[in-house]
């Protein structure tokens, strides 16, 4: 069902991919060098908190993507490409999910792990993208930019609009295991359980990490997140 349509061209279709994938490296990079050198908390929350979607779903789904079909000669159209990369973004956060069991750290350096990885793929598609000659650099010149800055206002009103939102109710028990995702020093089986000491029920909590990461990211508190 993920097969491009009959009315677009090959070449429609592979500058889709092309153009994503340095669209998608650069801004992904440049959040994560404004982390690095602190400065991302500098932008307005209700900027930077939605970005988290990106930065903690849609970018390291992308890059997962494109290191999985690298030696494929399958293209898709954009749309079909944003709804791949949300997929293996949650697949990417499953993973992490794993690994955080596994070796037991603190969120914070979870995160941090998680983004240096999604960031290597990025510079690993593009290394080999551009020695094949498939990452069209002159991209950024053909970019209508009165589109790209009207959209850009767009979400920059609805983030605001939805950053004023009252937060979406939670359950006790769902409350409990944001709060000790976020704030415990070591992440395991036994220490985010509702009761201390006990297994927790949610053993799958991708979508529970990628808020608390959101939290971690943007500076903001976990009861703050849910919305953005």
């Amino acid at each position: 069902m993920f097969e491009t349509e009959e009315q677009a061209t090959d070449a429609y279709v592979d500058q889709c991919q092309q153009r994503l994938t340095l669209w998608f490296a650069l801004a992904f990079m440049a959040i994560y060098g404004l982390h690095l050198v602190g400065l991302y908390s500098m932008i307005p929350a209700s900027i930077r908190l939605p970005l988290c979607g990106f930065v903690f779903c849609m970018g390291p789904g992308f890059a997962l993507f494109s290191i999985l079909s690298y030696s494929r000669n399958s293209r898709y159209p954009y749309l079909t490409l944003l709804v791949l990369s949300c997929s293996l973004g949650l697949t990417y956060n499953f993973i992490a999910n794993v690994a955080i069991y596994v070796f037991q750290p603190s969120l914070a350096q979870a995160m941090e792990v998680y983004l240096l990885l999604a960031c290597l793929l990025y510079l690993a598609v593009l290394a080999a993208s551009g020695k094949q000659g498939r990452v069209p650099w002159d991209a950024l010149r053909r970019i209508q930019w009165p589109a790209v800055v009207g959209c850009g206002a767009i979400l920059i009103l609805w983030s605001v609009v939805i950053s004023n939102k009252t937060p979406a109710g939670l359950y006790v028990e769902e409350l409990v295991i944001l709060r000790k995702l976020f704030e415990n020093s070591s992440i395991s089986m036994t220490n985010i359980a509702f009761h201390a000491d006990e297994y927790t029920t949610y053993f799958f909590v991708p979508f529970y990490q990628m808020l608390a990461m959101s939290a971690q990211f943007s500076g903001i508190d976990i009861l703050d997140v849910q919305q953005g």
